[in-house]
């Protein structure tokens, strides 16, 4: 599943600008992160760490620093709004039949693969 950084702005209300389109494939740690993937910089990471990061882009903190070369992302709590683009990367498990502790009208007539 892949997204373009724009989307991904818009769906979790991070301002982007760029203009640039830019498809992301997934998630990763500061450290870890490759070109098509976004991680996150805690307050307190040094903007060295984020200018090593191989990342697309970056959710960081409002008020950081700018750092040359990087696409940063700033919000007011980058760790949530990570956690929340991240999300956009996980497939939902499809349902399997109906949960025994289901409340179920008698008369009801359910249709063929509810869950």
């Amino acid at each position: 599943m892949q997204f373009d950084l724009s989307d991904i702005c818009r769906r979790v209300g991070l301002a982007y600008d760029d203009g640039a389109q830019l498809r992301i494939q997934g998630v990763n740690a500061l450290d870890s992160a490759g070109p098509s993937e976004l991680a996150f910089a805690a307050a307190k990471t040094p903007a060295a760490a984020v200018a090593d990061s191989r990342a697309a882009a970056i959710v960081v903190a409002l008020g950081s620093e700018p750092v040359p070369g990087r696409r940063l992302l700033p919000c007011p709590n980058p760790r949530l709004t990570f956690i929340l683009i991240s999300e956009l990367f996980v497939a939902p498990e499809p349902g399997a039949g109906i949960d025994p502790r289901a409340a179920i009208d008698p008369t009801a007539s359910l249709g063929e693969g509810v869950s």
